[in-house]
């Protein structure tokens, strides 16, 4: 026998096993990646839909993983007059937002759940990532560690990145500059309050009369003074209050009442 002869039956079996490994390795992800994913008991199963995205690398809003964005309700199918089977236009979905760190670790688990389990070896790099965000919380004021997040999971999305252990120095460079450390006397409110933007010539009106509205972590309008650009707000500028009662006076003054009050004093001709 010769050896052209052997070296098929011999070749064949390592190659059969070697392509039913690659196969396995692909396939059996993407067969648990269509289907729902369970949390656990008491959490709505994140949908098929959202957890393909998530495999397959792709940048998801992580909004969509709060608990209270999963108990929306699927619409449920209604027969017409004419015996089509349709279904009902889905709801809109409710405003819920990762406001402070807790819900970001809320939505971060599951995101690390759903990896985790289709993709082990990711056991590792997403837990430290979690505590890198949670330094960048605990160090920096304001939502630098949400602005920070996004663009990175972004980044990762676009370039393919599958290990997060370590810190992007130029993004987060980029969101910390103009903000300013965290101090252990600073109020909780002031910490989950968007932060403004130090570029901007427009004052954030919202800001300004006691809390800022925006939806994203960084304001795009400056939080200063809209009387006198100082680092205080409107509501409590000791120069509008001055203003105001100058303003007050110049009114009484130039009132009909005071006006005739005046006039009364003259003695008549």
């Amino acid at each position: 026998m010769s050896i052209s002869s052997l070296a098929p039956s011999m070749a064949s079996p390592v190659l059969g096993t070697s392509q039913n490994v690659a196969v396995s390795s692909v396939v059996q992800p993407m067969s648990k990646a269509d289907q729902p994913f369970v949390v656990r008991p008491g959490f709505s199963p994140v949908p098929a839909k959202l957890v393909v995205q998530i495999v397959a690398g792709k940048f998801i809003d992580l909004n969509e993983l709060l608990s209270a964005t999963l108990q929306l309700k699927q619409p449920e199918p209604q027969l017409l007059l004419d015996g089509h089977l349709v279904l009902t236009t889905q709801p809109k979905k409710p405003c819920h937002r990762i406001k402070d760190i807790a819900t970001w670790l809320e939505a971060f688990a599951i995101f690390s759940l759903i990896m985790v389990s289709l993709f082990p070896h990711r056991w590792r790099d997403l837990p430290q990532y979690q505590l890198l965000i949670l330094q960048t919380h605990h160090h920096f004021s304001g939502h630098v560690w949400l602005s920070y997040d996004q663009a990175f999971r972004e980044h990762a999305a676009a370039t393919g990145l599958t290990d997060w252990s370590c810190m992007n120095a130029q993004l987060l460079n980029f969101h910390v500059a103009g903000s300013t450390t965290r101090s252990s006397s600073s109020s909780d409110s002031s910490d989950w309050e968007p932060s403004g933007s130090s570029s901007s010539l427009v004052e954030c009106k919202s800001w300004n009369k006691g809390c800022c509205t925006a939806p994203q972590a960084i304001c795009r309008y400056a939080h200063r003074c809209m009387v006198c650009s100082g680092s205080h707000r409107a509501v409590a500028c000791s120069s509008l209050t001055s203003r105001n009662k100058r303003e007050d006076g110049k009114r009484r003054s130039s009132s009909p009442v005071a006006a005739g009050s005046s006039s009364l004093l003259i003695p008549p001709f």
